[in-house]
């Protein structure tokens, strides 16, 4: 196994040409990424037989995580899957040769592997398949569901982007949010006030008249959209805001060509089911966690 160092140049390169990229994958991201939460990117070329990929870490006291939020960034060439034994080797040698602790590794769920799981687990993200058509795209939401849409659009509930003066009213209920789930993490407003004026991802604003009622964050690369952060104020959860946002995102994904909305993994059912009624299919991904 031959495991060298390389850098950002070269894993722009092959992410400008890897189909399977996404947007944990790409330069700007992990370049932001690293800014707000004092990281450092690491890129490695790997080489086994006839095995070859391209990871990156970024790493924080010696800890590799990959990725230190969302998916991680292996960058292997189309079609090819990721061999666990192959993978644990690359591991064990960062680890006892380069003297890191690998921390996290979640891999990008379109990205297959094969072989024994050993440390590895399977989890499972939400991947809606974006149709070409509105009408046999409605067809896959649940009733109940589609009914909530009708119901913000009834009490006047409409959907823009966010722009950076909103960004502080989005963040208050945001908090709130974070506290009514338990949640002791907070992200940085920072990252937020980055979303706002990125052309990489959609802020969508749920909106009552000109009042901020509901956001989300999704981001784009490629055919994939991501659905990653939602918060709303009480006003937005008492009119069903949220669910109107994610049907814009629909609707704005098959107009930017998007294949697919991967809506997340979820910790509970609660979380997991309302996912699952917009006709989402779980969808396996490669994790470690230590």
């Amino acid at each position: 196994m031959n495991i060298i160092q390389t850098d950002i140049e070269e894993w722009r390169e092959k992410f400008n040409k890897c189909l399977t990229s996404n947007y944990f994958y790409s330069p700007n991201w992990l370049k932001i990424q690293s800014q707000i939460f004092n990281l450092t990117n690491i890129f490695f070329r790997i080489k086994s037989n006839e095995n070859k990929f391209l990871i990156s870490f970024q790493e924080k006291d010696r800890c590799l995580y990959s990725g230190f939020i969302a998916y991680g960034g292996f960058m292997l060439a189309d079609g090819q899957t990721i061999d666990t034994k192959i993978l644990s080797r690359t591991l064990n040698c960062l680890e006892l040769e380069h003297g890191y602790t690998i921390s996290r590794i979640k891999s990008f769920p379109l990205i297959s592997y094969e072989g024994k799981m050993g440390l590895f687990k399977s989890s499972e993200t939400a991947l809606l398949r974006v149709d070409d058509n509105l009408i046999d795209q409605d067809r896959h939401i649940d009733k109940k569901t589609r009914n909530l849409v009708k119901k913000a659009l009834s009490n006047g509930v409409h959907v823009r982007p966010i722009n950076p003066n909103e960004v502080k009213t989005f963040y208050s209920f945001y908090k709130e949010t974070m506290l009514r789930v338990g949640s002791k993490y907070f992200t940085p407003i920072s990252l937020f006030e980055y979303f706002s004026q990125n052309d990489e991802s959609n802020f969508l604003g749920a909106y009552l008249d000109d009042e901020l009622i509901a956001g989300s964050v999704f981001m784009n690369c490629r055919n994939v959209m991501f659905y990653w952060s939602n918060s709303s104020s009480p006003k937005g959860r008492l009119l069903d805001a949220n669910y109107l946002i994610i049907k814009s995102a629909i609707d704005l994904a098959r107009k930017q060509n998007r294949r697919f909305i991967d809506m997340g993994s979820s910790h509970s059912s609660n979380i997991r089911i309302p996912k699952l009624k917009w006709g989402a299919e779980l969808t396996k991904f490669l994790t470690l966690d230590q």
